[in-house]
């Protein structure tokens, strides 16, 4: 091709006016047949091997030179008067003087024009004109990859792949459409892209013939993520509590239901409006999951526990603690209130604390009518806690009645050590400080830092909480043991008894 080019440059300036002189020569035989002439010095021979883009062309030569010494070729055009003609020069002849060059880069469906030449110097000689055309291969038929195709997430792409058949079609062009823009658009490369739930149809188009393929595609939206109103649920045996899907995403999800379920319906079961029901004593998850099978859920921790008395919480430990501190009436009406203060042993509040006042002694410190171990300090019974004397001096078993009494020292060791301790300021808005516990199963109390009284004055209220045990002190029997607070952490300790503490009861 690069001698063709380097001649079809020199053509105009060289050939063009010597055409005019070449001459037709084409000799025949008695039937009409091409024949080689000696006489004539160029012939012009058949195409063959003719496609859509190139035809190979033949020639005979009669020099009375060496080929070396001349170009020997074949010119061709879309005209007959060949002023834009390509020239081909060949390289060699055969045994029998043909020439043989190639064509290419035809025009499909055309027909050209084309003749042997030899030129040596300025002198050219052609040979008889002859024609011949380029072939169309026209497609029959087109295919895709895929037939048929699912989004689950709207902005996603699929590369769509055509085959277009034969594999020699002239032209291989294909148009890419969609019927629902809405749905899924393509581009012109089959690049189709999910713009919307619903269902679409991507078609793909030769421009030659008009074959078409088909792809379904679907736009379903998976869900993302689900959200609970509660990770965890403490749940009372027998009793029942709603979960609430808050949110779920994103929101153009095509399937945004959700079916319930539980790992352990023996512990708790839960029906499709999200209700748990507490079977039996144990932990088990619910969980709720997308029907669009995109397997995202959201799942809750559910801790059943025993049935808690009125009042009271399971916090997972020996015994349930009640939500709220005592009073001369009862448990106070929410967990921020201090509810009373009450001397170590004694069922009433007083309005002076000191030992003259204390109903537990004669009058002083020394004078100890009951709960004592040491002759120093009064009457001598070796009791320790109330349950020696059948909890008649525990206020919580006085005024709760039923199992409710004050906690043990190891009750209290057991929910300082076994639950998350919280300093909180303004509790829930309230103003009132205090510690916010919360135990393993979710379950929390809140005990206020009410501080204690001692004459008639309060203390350290809103910085410390003081709350009694059941227990004294054995090795100093003039004091009991409490568990008391502040912002910087939670201890166990022992005060006067005469002093005013505050009591949360517990029950078994």
């Amino acid at each position: 091709m690069n001698q063709v080019k380097r001649f079809a440059s020199i053509f105009f300036v060289l050939i063009v006016p010597l055409l005019a002189s070449c001459e037709k020569q084409e000799a025949k035989n008695d039937n009409g047949e091409k024949q080689n002439n000696k006489d004539e010095v160029i012939i012009t021979g058949d195409a063959f091997d003719i496609t859509d883009s190139s035809a190979r062309l033949t020639g005979y030569v009669n020099l009375p030179f060496e080929l070396g010494d001349a170009e020997v070729g074949i010119m061709y055009d879309k005209g007959q008067t060949f002023e834009d003609a390509v020239k081909v020069v060949a390289t060699e002849l055969d045994g029998n003087n043909r020439l043989t060059v190639t064509a290419s880069g035809l025009l499909p469906n055309t027909t050209y024009y084309y003749r042997a030449y030899v030129q040596k110097g300025m002198a050219v000689k052609c040979g008889a004109i002859k024609t011949f055309s380029t072939i169309f291969y026209h497609v029959n038929s087109v295919s895709l990859d895929k037939s048929e195709h699912t989004f689950h997430t709207i902005g996603n792409t699929l590369i769509l792949n055509a085959t277009v058949l034969p594999i020699n079609a002239t032209d291989k062009s294909v148009e890419w459409s969609s019927n629902k823009i809405s749905v899924a658009t393509v581009d012109e490369h089959g690049v189709v892209t999910a713009v919307g739930n619903g269902k679409a149809t991507i078609s793909v188009t030769a421009k030659d013939q008009s074959e078409t393929a088909t792809c379904a595609i679907t736009v379903a939206q998976y869900v993302t993520s689900i959200s609970l109103d509660r990770v965890i649920l403490p749940l009372a045996c027998g009793n029942n509590a709603a979960l609430t899907v808050t949110s779920i995403l994103p929101e153009n999800a095509n399937d945004k239901s959700c079916t319930w379920s539980s790992l352990d319906d023996n512990i708790a079961s839960v029906d499709q409006r999200g209700v748990v029901t507490a079977k039996a004593i144990g932990q088990t998850t619910i969980i709720a999951i997308a029907n669009d099978g995109s397997g995202t859920y959201a799942s809750c921790s559910v801790f059943v526990t025993r049935p808690c008395p009125i009042g009271s919480v399971d916090l997972g430990l020996s015994v349930f603690w009640a939500t709220c501190n005592l009073s001369e009436t009862g448990l106070v009406s929410s967990s921020e209130q201090s509810g009373d203060f009450y001397a170590w042993g004694e069922i009433q509040s007083q309005s002076l604390y000191y030992w003259p006042s204390y109903e537990l002694c004669e009058g002083s410190e020394s004078t100890l009518i009951r709960y004592n171990n040491d002759s120093s300090w009064g009457i001598v019974d070796n009791k320790t806690e109330f349950k020696d004397y059948d909890y008649e001096d525990d206020a919580a078993r006085k005024i709760l009645k039923g199992k409710w009494r004050i906690p043990t020292d190891d009750e209290w060791t057991e929910l300082r050590t076994n639950c998350t301790w919280e300093w909180v300021t303004n509790y829930i808005g309230t103003g009132i400080n205090g510690r916010f516990v919360r135990a393993t199963n979710g379950n929390c109390i809140f005990l206020p830092a009410a501080g204690f009284c001692k004459i008639g004055t309060v203390r350290n209220k809103g910085t410390y909480g003081y709350y009694w045990s059941s227990s004294v002190r054995t090795d100093d029997p003039r004091k009991a043991l409490d568990l008391y607070f502040n912002i910087d952490g939670v201890y166990r300790g022992n005060y006067d008894r005469y002093v005013g503490g505050n009591v949360r009861p517990v029950s078994e």
